[in-house]
């Protein structure tokens, strides 16, 4: 099975070409994220294709995805962004871009104000049964406070994949069990969410390779299965972490491919690849 990177952000400094615009949690970083660097680390480290979640700094305007494809075909997917969540075209929105721009979903971001008690209230209803419809996803940019409104969005549309970033920004530096996370690790039992194995270095509070990390992951595979994890690196802003190692692209894949020695053969199968296969696979293109 083929490496999958599940989630990366690709963005280009040229904002004459390819404009963007504030967002809650600031400006697009000044960091290069474009394709070629990208490409250039995913051969290196033998990563067949990789996820580009969109990001916020562009909202709808896909137009650099849409070149980098042009240049790179079958290197990524695209789950998009949708603007004004709550509006009243925004299913007809989505639908456009999965149809036209080949999208396999769109992302909520819980950071932004309003967005759990909407979530709680229904107000992403429409989208969510839509979703269901066109076969794509819900991605998650989420919290751990936020894991209320997102077991009701699960409950209330099982037909509909979720899919969650980075552990859900878990207290990774507790001691097992994790008591905090006890609420993550139940939703393990719905078979529609799907969790992203990221943001690790980020995440611990430790030096290379992040036993603390370690410890979670180990921990979560006893609630949720290796089929419903997948990796990713969030590449470009690994670099920007917690921990004062250097932290660069292929590292963050040998953590899991290589020094995880207690995953299976089959775990890191489904983790490296082949649950974001299942899920984005037929839109590689």
């Amino acid at each position: 099975m083929a490496i999958i990177d599940a989630h990366v952000h690709l963005w280009h400094q040229d904002a004459s070409r390819y404009p963007n615009k504030p967002w809650v949690m600031g400006e697009l970083p000044d960091i290069d994220g474009t394709a070629e660097r990208l490409i250039a680390a995913m051969d290196d480290a033998g990563v067949a294709w990789a996820l580009n979640v969109q990001v916020p700094w562009y909202g709808e305007d896909n137009r650099y995805h849409r070149d980098v494809l042009k240049q790179y075909p079958r290197r990524f997917a695209l789950l998009s962004v949708l603007d004004d969540l709550e509006s009243a075209d925004a299913v007809e929105r989505l639908e456009r871009q999965v149809r036209e721009e080949h999208s396999v979903g769109f992302r909520i971001h819980f950071c932004e104000p309003g967005r759990r008690e909407q979530a709680l209230q229904g107000v992403f209803d429409p989208l969510l049964a839509k979703s269901a419809e066109l076969g794509t996803v819900v991605q998650l940019l989420s919290w751990m406070e936020d894991l209320p409104a997102i077991r009701r969005m699960v409950e209330a549309f099982p037909e509909t994949v979720f899919v969650i970033d980075h552990l859900c920004h878990a207290d990774v530096t507790e001691s097992p069990p994790f008591p905090s996370a006890a609420p993550l690790f139940e939703l393990g039992r719905f078979e529609n969410v799907y969790m992203k194995v990221s943001l690790l270095c980020d995440l611990s509070a430790l030096d290379y390779p992040y036993p603390d990390v370690q410890a979670f992951v180990q921990e979560l595979l006893k609630h949720w299965p290796a089929r419903r994890l997948m990796w990713g690196s969030n590449f470009p802003l690994i670099p920007e972490v917690r921990t004062e190692q250097p932290v660069d692209y292929r590292r963050s894949l040998e953590l899991v491919r290589s020094d995880w020695p207690w995953l299976s053969d089959e775990d890191k199968e489904w983790i490296l690849g082949r649950t974001a296969h299942e899920l984005f696979g037929h839109a590689v293109r």
